[in-house]
């Protein structure tokens, strides 16, 4: 297997929020760097980073209608990830 088939694989295997990661990621560099990203969790009010200072460690808080509505999922997950990157950005943005 070549490695641009394993790349794809991988990629075909990744979730969502993922590729989505990865994608900001490439167009905007690495996300804030004083805090460790552990992932998205979901809650009962609006979307929001979700700041656990004791741990150094942050996540993406999303409302519950973007749990069981994918346009609300990525619209709210690609809102959240800008927050999350800034403001690292690539000097080609």
């Amino acid at each position: 297997m070549l490695a641009a088939d394993l790349f794809v694989l991988s990629f075909l295997e990744m979730s969502l929020e993922e590729k989505v990661f990865q994608e900001a990621r490439s167009l905007l560099g690495d996300p804030i760097n004083d805090w460790e990203f552990i992932g998205i969790e979901f809650n009962e009010s609006h979307p929001h980073l979700r700041y656990y200072p004791s741990e150094g460690k942050i996540s993406i808080s999303l409302s519950l209608k973007a749990k069981y509505d994918e346009v609300q999922y990525i619209f709210q997950l690609s809102h959240e990830l800008c927050h999350l990157f800034y403001p690292k950005r690539n000097s080609q943005v």
